[in-house]
């Protein structure tokens, strides 16, 4: 019962300090969005990383245009600036004709002084859908739990290396209508 109430303590503790003000909004993005973005410049410490996602429908199809905001920690595990409750490391992308998005980041550092996986959040909205808001955690984690796996809103998936030796995920989303 103990283990119970700190593993639902984390949970709603990790809900609560996450949720940001940003939100999106299709009719409030501009048409210029792309498909794949940069979250990060060159001189951010950490290792570098691309991820590769796909937005399909229930029956497998792409999603085409879906409006997507990705948020993360920095290497050291903070959104933003002292005083500030908007993340620092964040971008607005839409998916391309095949549901595919490519956001350029580094690998998120866990919250200083908690036991929380490294995570990157991200919210999609398509009309004709529900909205999904979801984080996704990474293969390997030291503080990623079976429990927190099967958490509602956690998408897991592993960090490979490319023939050039770059950091990769991908993942996949279903949306639902």
């Amino acid at each position: 019962m103990k283990m119970y109430i700190i593993i639902l303590f984390a949970l709603s503790n990790l809900f609560f300090n996450c949720k940001q003000q940003e939100e999106i909004s299709q009719s409030t993005l501009p048409d210029t969005l792309k498909n794949e973005i940069t979250i990060v410049n060159d001189n951010e410490p950490g290792e570098k990383l691309l991820v590769k996602g796909n937005i399909i429908d229930e029956d497998g199809k792409p999603v085409n245009g879906a409006a997507i905001f990705a948020y993360q920690t920095d290497v050291n595990g903070i959104y933003s600036e002292q005083g500030s409750n908007n993340p620092r490391i964040k971008g607005y992308l839409k998916s391309g004709n095949n549901g595919e998005f490519l956001i350029h980041t580094i690998i998120p550092g866990s919250y200083p002084e908690s036991r929380n996986p490294k995570h990157i959040h991200f919210e999609i909205k398509k009309e004709g859908f529900k909205d999904s808001f979801f984080e996704i955690v990474f293969e390997g984690d030291p503080y990623l739990t079976d429990s927190f796996i099967r958490s509602d809103g956690v998408v897991l998936t592993k960090i490979n290396k490319d023939n050039n030796g770059n950091n990769v995920c991908e993942f996949e989303v279903k949306l639902s209508k």
